[in-house]
């Protein structure tokens, strides 16, 4: 592996773990509307559109670490339906 290949991996990870924690922003901000709701006290403002923004976030930060591994993504639920 030469040292460009080293460094590309180095930084595909760390933008990695960035999605990963940007995952757990999402789950947590999700969790605690949730909760916040079911107590009575009416919903979190801007949840859906924070939500969808944080999941155009983790796309974005994915692609490049499985394209480094040379991963793939497979649509299971339209795969099987062909």
């Amino acid at each position: 592996m030469n040292t460009f290949e080293k460094v590309l991996r180095f930084i595909t990870e760390k933008v990695a773990y960035g999605g990963m924690v940007a995952i757990v922003v999402c789950m947590g901000l999700v969790v605690s509307n949730i909760v916040k709701r079911s107590l009575g006290f009416g919903l979190v403002t801007g949840t859906p559109e924070l939500v969808e923004l944080i999941a155009a976030l983790i796309l974005s930060l994915g692609i490049g670490y499985l394209t480094f591994v040379k991963g793939h993504v497979a649509v299971g639920i339209l795969v099987d339906r062909f």
